[in-house]
């Protein structure tokens, strides 16, 4: 799993799944994150959907 860890800015980690995906040709990902509480787990999935397009920005 580390093999594939992206550690960044909400931007880049934009591109490197952007470029992840289209390199594994991949329809779907799984994410996981390890934060130390539940504010950090929370504002770490919400960077992610908006950046994702998943929410209004």
């Amino acid at each position: 799993m580390i093999k594939y860890s992206v550690v960044g800015t909400p931007a880049e980690v934009r591109d490197y799944l952007d470029r992840f995906t289209e390199h594994t040709r991949a329809d779907e990902l799984i994410v996981a994150t390890q934060a130390k509480d539940t504010e950090a787990w929370l504002r770490s999935y919400a960077l992610l959907a908006d950046v994702s397009g998943l929410v209004p920005a």
